[in-house]
């Protein structure tokens, strides 16, 4: 697990700091942590 949290921190690290220049980057890490939130709410494999 301390190796995920690493990973999880520098990737905020690197998306803090190119925030300005690609705020993409930021989109994108909302996008895959909403659909890992939903991937956790609807643990019966849901598809649309």
């Amino acid at each position: 697990c301390k190796g995920l949290s690493r990973t999880l921190l520098a990737f905020f690290e690197l998306a803090w700091q190119l925030r300005m220049n690609f705020p993409y980057v930021y989109v994108a890490g909302s996008v895959i942590l909403n659909i890992r939130l939903q991937r956790i709410q609807f643990t019966g494999g849901e598809s649309k």
